[in-house]
C-alpha cells in the first residue's frame, strides 16, 4: 500500500505467466472482493474516546477510551454498554 492508500498489492496462489514471446500484453480484473478493513475510529482520528456526565449513580464525568478499529454502530453501543455496566453504571 502506498501513503495514500490508493494502491494495494495482492499475492496470488498462482501466479500469472505471461508468454516469452509476447509483444504487447494487458491484464484485467474481471471481479474482485475488497472488504472494509479500514479503522473508522482510531486515536490517529481523535475519535476514540467518549466522554459523558450522569447523575445516575455513581455519578461523575467519565472518559471511555474505544480500541482502534473498524465499529459498527451497533458494536459501538454494545461496547459501549459493557463500559457502562463496568463503572457500575446501567447499560
Amino acid at each position: 500500500m502506498n501513503e495514500d492508500g490508493n494502491e494495494f498489492q495482492v499475492t496470488l496462489n498462482t501466479p500469472l505467466t505471461i508468454p516469452a514471446s509476447a509483444v504487447n500484453c494487458q491484464a484485467g480484473v474481471i471481479q474482485a472482493s475488497v472488504w472494509n478493513t479500514s479503522p473508522n475510529i482510531a486515536v490517529d482520528f481523535t475519535n476514540n474516546s467518549f466522554r459523558f456526565t450522569t447523575a445516575v449513580a455513581p455519578a461523575g464525568t467519565y472518559t471511555i477510551t474505544i480500541p482502534d478499529g473498524l465499529e459498527s454502530v451497533a458494536g459501538l453501543n454494545s461496547y459501549l454498554s459493557g463500559q457502562f455496566v463496568n463503572l457500575g453504571l446501567p447499560a
